[in-house]
């Protein structure tokens, strides 16, 4: 389904790709930068304030992700089957 091989796995393969980037997000860019937040990581007041602001945008991009990867995972099962995505 990654590699997009046959047209039926597209939906899948769009919804994994998209929690694959949401999964990378959390544990490359907002888990870092949480814990710099919440003081299990030493850092300056400037550091934290910058770490939860990235921490914050980070989580609304995969809280905007979300929706699209439900679509396109719930797409996949034949209840939104069209020509576009093989059916």
């Amino acid at each position: 389904a990654f590699l997009f091989r046959e047209r039926a796995y597209v939906p899948i393969g769009v919804g994994g790709w998209l929690g694959t980037i949401m999964f990378l997000n959390v544990f490359a860019i907002i888990w870092p930068n949480q814990k710099k937040v919440l003081g299990l990581v030493p850092a300056t007041d400037d550091e934290r304030a910058r770490a939860g602001r990235v921490a914050f945008l980070a989580a609304r991009v995969n809280a905007m992700l979300s929706m699209p990867m439900l679509f396109f995972m719930t797409a996949s099962g034949g209840l939104f089957r069209t020509p576009l995505f093989g059916g």
